[in-house]
């Protein structure tokens, strides 16, 4: 049983938590790209999500430590999950490993 099988999320229209996505722009670089990830954005989708309830709000730079994810994949799955309606900015911020301040993410029950 997932997050998306429980009663409390009955009845919420929005996609599953580990749907496939990827998005390209036109270059065959990129379209390729997205072709290869396509299989894993789900899983790593999951997991993001899994990890924020789990610990009750992280950063995309501590989600990279924490699941040793690139952020080049990291930032594209939260902000799908974002758009999907399963995360929403905190309003907090936090620190990155580089000094800048970051989007402390909230899962959306």
């Amino acid at each position: 049983m997932g997050f998306d099988d429980l009663p409390l999320f009955a009845g919420i229209n929005r996609p599953p938590v580990d749907r496939n996505v990827t998005r390209s722009g036109p270059q065959e670089t990129s379209q390729e790209a997205a072709r290869r990830a396509l299989g894993r954005t789900g899983s790593q989708r999951r997991a993001i999500y899994e990890e924020i309830v789990l610990r009750g709000g992280l950063t995309c730079d501590e989600l990279c430590v924490i699941l040793h994810l690139l952020v080049q994949s990291a930032t594209p799955a939260i902000n799908t999950l974002a758009r999907d309606g399963w995360l929403e900015d905190s309003g907090k911020r936090r620190q990155t490993r580089s000094g800048n301040a970051a989007i402390v993410w909230v899962a959306i029950p």
